[in-house]
Parts: structure tokens; C-alpha cells; sequence
């Protein structure tokens, strides 16, 4: 019974965090790709172990023995389940139960034996399957909760990293104006211009990273600076950068913005427009 549970669980849960780190952003904070191959291996594992212990083979005993000597660490619960079955798993009776051989082949002190086992399991198979039923509602209950608080934290993590994209990109922008007498149009510029943004993922004239797409472009009425000095890759009197979620909701809740004053602007309304709104709101 744990193992049809537990096998097609541990195979939802890896199919899971498979897909989801097949999806844009999923992120490498956790390593994603062997968690769900570990979980998939675990899961089949389970459900071979349950097919054998159903048809009373040998490989079924033995896997069974295995797993449960392993989750004598899992204290509580689990050193309790584990202790139930290794005593259940040892006795003479399931030993012969699971020797492959034909009824007619044992001896009748055998069939006594095996009999008496039948008798006696009640007990070990009704406690089993409710600290089972128990730690299966328990995980359950601590996944609900712990999920929203995941999510919530990387959602946090994204507009923080946003935040801090568009700070590089105001302190690389206050560089190239030094050199270029005006400000970089495209964040390419800054990338190509004298290395002034650190970051390679900022090398593009748009880029998307950690679940955030961010861009720059003159700001509102910005003119082109005439001649800038050599090395320079164009330069106007004013720049505006974004940072927007790329799956509002997703991966972010809130829309940046900044210019050349410095000051980063928040909404969680709509994208913060070209030139900023004297009614935007700063970040705290």
C-alpha cells in the first residue's frame, strides 16, 4: 500500500520540477534536473518494490528490506513504519510466503507458519497504513504552506535583482557620460563602450533575466549629443531604462523604472511610462 502511494508521488513530484525547469526563468538556484531524476528513480523504484511484495516475489522482499533499513533515519515516523516492517518482513512466515515456491512444496510445519503470519498481520498492516496515512496528511499540509512561501520569496528575489539591475544600469550610465558627453541610447552601448557594465547578461540591447526584461532608451524629449568623442557609440541628453516582469504575477508584480536623476520608480498598476509620471512612486 505505501509503496503504489508513495511510488506515483515521488513520480508526479519529479515529472514536476522537470517541467518547471524546462520553463523560462525557472532559475539555478536549486539543481533542478538531478532532483527530478533522483525522484523519478525513487518512484519507480517504489512501484517495482509494491509489484513484487502484490505477486509474493523475492526481488519485491528484498527491495523492501532496502528501502526500510534506509528509513530507520527518518525519525520519527519513518524509523516507526521502518521498524514495523523489518519485524513483519523477517519473520519465518513472509520468509517462505516470498521463497517463489508452490503451495504444495512446503512441509506442514511451513504451512503452519505461513498460516500463523496470516493470522497475526492485521495488526502490523492496520499500523502501517495509518502513520503512513499520517505522515502522507503531514507532508501535505507542510507543502501547502511552505509553496506560497517559495513563491512569494522568489517573486521578492526577481524585483530585488530588478532593483539592483537598474542601479548598475544608472551608475554605468553616470561612466559613459563622463567619456561620451551624453548618455548610452541601448544598453549595448554600454556593454561595447570601455566594458562599463560589468555583467555580461547586460551586453544586449534588450535583455530578459531572472523572470525581468530590461531595456534602455532616450527619455521623452532626450536629443542627440552631435559628434560624441571617439569610442563612443552615439550619446543623448537623457536615457530611460525599465525593468518589467516577464509573467506578471510569475515572476515579478512590480514594473521599475529610473532615469538620469537616479531615483527608481515602482507600480504594481501598469508599465511605468516614457518619460516617468510625476506621480510615480519611488522605491523605498
Amino acid at each position: 500500500m505505501l509503496q503504489f502511494i508513495g511510488g506515483p508521488v515521488l513520480i508526479a513530484s519529479g515529472v514536476a520540477i522537470g517541467v518547471s525547469s524546462a520553463l523560462p526563468d525557472a532559475g539555478n538556484a536549486v539543481p533542478t534536473v538531478p532532483v527530478a531524476i533522483a525522484l523519478l528513480g525513487c518512484g519507480a523504484l517504489e512501484l517495482v518494490c509494491g509489484i513484487g511484495l502484490w505477486k509474493l516475489k523475492r526481488y519485491g522482499r528484498t527491495i523492501q528490506l532496502a528501502l526500510s533499513w534506509v528509513g530507520l533515519l527518518g525519525f520519527p515516523a519513518g524509523t516507526f513504519i521502518s521498524i514495523v516492517i523489518l519485524v513483519y518482513l523477517y519473520r519465518p512466515g513472509i520468509k517462505l510466503l516470498f521463497s517463489e515456491r508452490a503451495a504444495g512444496q512446503f512441509t506442514s510445519d511451513e504451512a503452519a507458519q505461513i498460516a500463523a503470519v496470516s493470522r497475526g498481520s492485521l495488526g502490523s498492516v492496520i499500523a502501517v497504513a495509518g502513520i503512513g496515512a499520517i505522515v502522507v496528511a503531514v507532508t501535505g499540509i507542510a507543502a501547502a504552506l511552505a509553496v506560497p512561501g517559495l513563491l512569494r520569496a522568489r517573486l521578492s528575489g526577481n524585483e530585488a535583482a530588478a532593483i539592483a539591475a537598474l542601479r548598475t544600469i544608472n551608475l554605468a550610465q553616470g561612466r559613459y557620460a563622463e567619456r561620451c558627453m551624453g548618455y548610452s541610447p541601448d544598453l549595448a552601448a554600454l556593454r561595447r563602450t570601455g566594458q562599463l557594465v560589468s555583467s555580461e547578461w547586460l551586453g544586449d540591447a534588450t535583455v530578459t533575466q531572472n523572470g525581468y526584461k530590461l531595456s534602455v532608451e532616450p527619455e521623452g524629449t532626450a536629443v542627440v549629443v552631435q559628434n560624441p568623442p571617439p569610442g563612443c557609440e552615439g550619446a543623448v541628453s537623457k536615457y530611460f531604462a525599465r525593468a518589467d516582469p516577464e509573467t506578471v504575477g510569475t515572476t515579478g508584480t512590480r514594473y521599475f523604472a529610473t532615469n538620469a536623476a537616479g531615483a527608481i520608480y515602482q507600480s504594481t498598476v501598469a508599465v511605468i511610462g516614457n518619460p516617468i509620471p510625476r506621480t510615480a512612486t519611488p522605491v523605498p
